[in-house]
């Protein structure tokens, strides 16, 4: 779980989300065909403008009458379903905690030098690698992503009005290893009666860490972040925030057994104490 607010939350789901209870007064049918169907609305980010503000009463309003279809007849929505429209946007907007709000609308930190930005440009996200610049005003190297959602520089620019569009972080899942090295694997695939002296010692200096980027998507739309997030009871506010990618096999196998046997021994060793001497056991390799 996550308890880290800023404007990275935008993109959290807002029917199901553990911070809070969305407007428990909707009814589900409501909800499901107006709100989610007809509104189009699923995240906390569709309860703010482009200008920072939570919509209104009147905002929720006029989006109902100009989104809601035509009925079999031609006839438009009519002004009791606009008004109950309006109700439960006042139920919705009442029931979303105020600091959420602010954090979906604050600014995002400035970008740095090889941050990897998201653009809307015709209503289709591109994304660039900021390359220097102050504020919003710099140049953003054309990135495409390939199947994996790995980022690869196109060698061209983004246009240069790029700031003029919506445009947030992009988020993206880090994961450091080291790198593979085909002479240290090549036992996976030849004949394992090889000698292993006609393998060639790998350089100290080759074994360094190697950073993998993922591209999730743009950060104001993408749930869940890798950011932030731990192991329900192990939280400490001196450790640095956690990440879904240190989610390994490993790790999550090691906190499944403690939350299980915890600090407890396994049985054999008793069961050794009962069949053997101090002296065999003390001789045991």
């Amino acid at each position: 779980m996550t308890s880290s607010v800023g404007p990275h939350i935008a993109g959290e789901p807002l029917w199901l989300n553990w911070r809070f209870t969305a407007a428990p007064g909707i009814e589900e049918r409501s909800l499901r065909r107006n709100w989610q169907g007809t509104l189009n609305t699923w995240r906390l980010c569709d309860l703010v403008g482009d200008d920072g503000v939570p919509f209104s009463r009147e905002d929720w309003e006029n989006f109902a009458v100009s989104m809601k279809p035509p009925n079999s007849l031609g006839n438009q929505a009519s002004a009791e379903w606009v008004h109950r429209r309006g109700e439960e946007a006042d139920a919705l907007m009442a029931s979303v905690p105020t600091p959420l709000l602010d954090a979906v609308a604050s600014e995002h930190a400035a970008y740095e030098p090889g941050d990897i930005v998201a653009v809307s440009i015709d209503e289709k996200w591109s994304y660039g690698r900021w390359l220097k610049g102050e504020g919003d005003q710099g140049d953003l190297a054309e990135l495409w992503l390939d199947l994996s959602r790995k980022p690869h520089m196109t060698g061209r620019l983004l246009p240069a009005d790029w700031a003029l569009h919506t445009h947030c972080p992009a988020a993206v899942w880090s994961e450091s290893r080291e790198p593979w090295h085909k002479e240290e694997n090549e036992g996976d695939y030849r004949g394992e009666d090889e000698d292993e002296a006609d393998r060639p010692d790998m350089a100290i200096e080759e074994r360094t860490m190697v950073t993998e980027e993922r591209v999730q998507g743009p950060g104001i739309l993408v749930y869940p972040r890798t950011e932030g997030w731990h192991f329900r009871g192990c939280f400490k506010p001196d450790q640095r925030p956690g990440r879904l990618s240190d989610l390994t096999i490993r790790n999550i196998t090691k906190h499944l057994t403690l939350a299980i046997i915890g600090d407890r021994r396994p049985n054999c060793e008793a069961n050794w104490s009962l069949r053997l001497s101090r002296s065999e056991l003390s001789a045991m390799p």
